[in-house]
């Protein structure tokens, strides 16, 4: 348990630092009526995606 953690927080500390920003998402499955999993996992994908696109568009205008 103490080397998962120490990697976690080595992980962490790489990838992030003061500059960036923290966005906390929710989702409502209670006024969905998909239960499917397959089908959250492809939410998720292409909220990262257009994500990823708005940041892209967002670096090129600079």
């Amino acid at each position: 348990m103490r080397s998962s953690k120490k990697h976690l927080v080595q992980l962490l500390n790489t990838n992030f630092d003061e500059k960036d920003k923290e966005i906390v998402v929710t989702f409502n499955y209670e006024n969905e009526k998909r239960d499917d999993e397959i089908k959250a996992q492809n939410d998720v994908a292409n909220y990262l995606d257009r994500v990823k696109e708005y940041r892209n568009k967002a670096k090129n205008r600079q």
